[in-house]
């Protein structure tokens, strides 16, 4: 077999398993379903639980939708690119290529189309190998300023993959933090748990440290509190908190907490109250904090932390304990 495979890639030989029924349904060329959302979610290409059976298609590039019982949070299919990068085969693009040239399976048909939706159950083979998924994985970063919260960049720019363990496959991030702006980032393959950590409805606390221009006053952070207009839509409700005020008026530290991940979110509220940001850092998200954890530190998180965010989002609880495994920033060189 001749595959381009990452280090720690899942696949064995196998007995070929008899095809399932599955259903076909619209979705768009670029690997992403009509119900794909954005974010964290779309990028990852994550799976969850299964549909139930629908008729056979007949034409192997047919394309299959959600079931329409689950919620949109359920996420019971991934497209097959994604499926095939995220067990660590190769990337998104390169296994667009494979499924094209006629190279994949989904249970013993043929599929040449990228974008055909997958679920947990069905049995995928490149070169007739069998593509196995990587347990699911939780860790915490500590972004450092100066990196992009992407998995590649044509610029060749540094990017948070770096500081990812080498040794899990599928990670991604959930949110974005922007280039500039330091502190926590989650990283994980868990589709359904990624989607719901990011969605406003679950209120999941974002807290950020803002140092910014000038000193804003009480009108002001109640503008915050409220909810405040920015690019034509108006933020939730936040949390704000003055830490501190520098007696000449240049400079103050505020605490703001919100539920949303929009674009840039907190620098744009922040100027749409007059007091550009100097600096920022996400010092928690729900109960995790930035105590302890150095800038570049990637952490496993222990399974009672992973429960507990679990919870807060309606999950059901983890049944493992994973090992502990740690990453480091690398040493810039003098």
């Amino acid at each position: 077999m001749d595959l381009p495979c990452w280090p720690g890639g899942h696949w064995r030989h196998d007995p070929a398993p008899q095809p399932r029924p599955q259903a076909n349904a619209s979705a768009t060329p670029d690997g992403h379903g009509p119900s794909a959302p954005t974010g964290a979610h779309a990028a990852s290409g994550f799976s969850g639980p299964s549909a139930a059976a629908q008729p056979e298609p007949s034409p192997s590039s047919a394309r299959r939708a959600p079931d329409p019982d689950h919620s949109l949070l359920a996420v019971p299919f991934v497209t097959l690119n994604h499926f095939l990068a995220r067990a660590g085969l190769t990337s998104r693009r390169k296994a667009a290529e494979l499924i094209r040239e006629g190279r994949v399976t989904v249970n013993g048909q043929v599929q040449d189309n990228p974008a055909y939706r997958v679920a947990s159950t069905d049995v995928v083979r490149a070169d007739g190998d069998l593509i196995e998924q990587p347990e699911s994985a939780y860790f915490i970063l500590n972004k450092p300023k100066g990196y992009l919260t992407t998995l590649s960049d044509e610029r060749r720019r540094p990017t948070v993959v770096q500081f990812f363990p080498p040794s899990v496959q599928g990670l991604v991030p959930i949110g974005r933090l922007d280039k500039d702006t330091s502190g926590l980032i989650l990283l994980t393959n868990d589709g359904e748990f990624a989607l719901r950590m990011a969605h406003p409805r679950y209120h999941v606390d974002k807290e950020y440290q803002v140092n910014c221009f000038g000193v804003p006053d009480d009108r002001d952070l109640a503008r915050l509190e409220r909810g405040i207009t920015i690019e034509g839509k108006r933020t939730h409700p936040a949390q704000v908190n003055m830490v501190y005020a520098s007696p000449e008026g240049h400079q103050a530290t505020l605490r703001i907490v919100i539920h949303e991940g929009r674009k840039r979110q907190v620098r744009l509220m922040m100027e749409a109250i007059g007091h550009p940001v100097k600096d920022l850092s996400r010092v928690r998200i729900a109960h995790l904090t930035i105590k302890g954890m150095q800038p570049g530190e990637c952490r496993r998180l222990p399974m009672k932390d992973v429960d507990r965010l679990k919870a807060l989002v309606g999950l059901q609880p983890s049944d493992r304990v994973p090992v502990r495994e740690t990453g480091r920033a690398p040493k810039k060189s003098s």
